[in-house]
């Protein structure tokens, strides 16, 4: 943008100059033919710098998939830490409540026999 910017200021003072003095046809075909060499320039430069920001885009979009994809993988990690340890500690109360269940039969048990006797 810059260099089409500076070619049409030189452009426009190219024409400016051989206005104010006599010209000829030749001199306005130069200065034409100069301000289409800087704009071709121009467009070139443009589309490589457009090139160079896409592909910049390109590996920050990666970067960022990348740290997805990982935090991803470590949730899915902590999410099978959470259920394996939710598993233990519902196997542990079941085993307590199995234990609590047999004192409390063994106690009615005795407490039967004692009632019986």
């Amino acid at each position: 943008m810059k260099k089409l910017f500076v070619g049409a200021m030189a452009l426009s003072m190219v024409l400016a100059v051989t206005s104010c003095r006599e010209t000829t046809k030749e001199d306005a075909k130069e200065a034409v033919e100069t301000a289409k060499d800087n704009a071709k320039e121009t467009a070139k430069e443009t589309k490589k710098a457009v090139k160079e920001v896409a592909d910049e885009a390109g590996k920050e979009a990666e970067k960022a998939t990348d740290a997805a994809e990982k935090a991803i993988e470590e949730g899915t990690e902590k999410a099978k830490e959470a259920a394996k340890d939710a598993t233990d500690a519902v196997k542990e109360a079941a085993e307590k409540t199995g234990d609590a269940i047999e004192k409390g039969a063994e106690d009615v048990k005795k407490n039967v026999k004692d009632l019986t006797k």
